[in-house]
């Protein structure tokens, strides 16, 4: 193995780890909800939390979970 391809190997799996450490990071460090969480269709949609905007990916799913877990149609 040349030595150019070595480094490049070396590179390239640095930033794929940098990558999925930054992803991971990412993903803990926003607020969490679960819908399994709250006896009610009103509670479990009071305490989506308030980061998550109106139409934002986040909130519909959250409202979505709600829907599911609490058999709201």
């Amino acid at each position: 193995m040349n030595r150019l391809t070595l480094i490049t190997g070396i590179v390239l799996a640095a930033v794929v780890v940098f990558l999925v450490a930054a992803l991971f990071h990412e993903a803990a460090s926003g607020p969490t909800f679960r819908a399994e969480d709250y006896d009610s269709f009103e509670e479990c949609m009071r305490n989506i939390p308030r980061e998550w905007l109106p139409n934002s990916l986040e909130r519909q799913g959250a409202e979505t979970s709600c829907m599911f877990v609490h058999q709201r149609r």
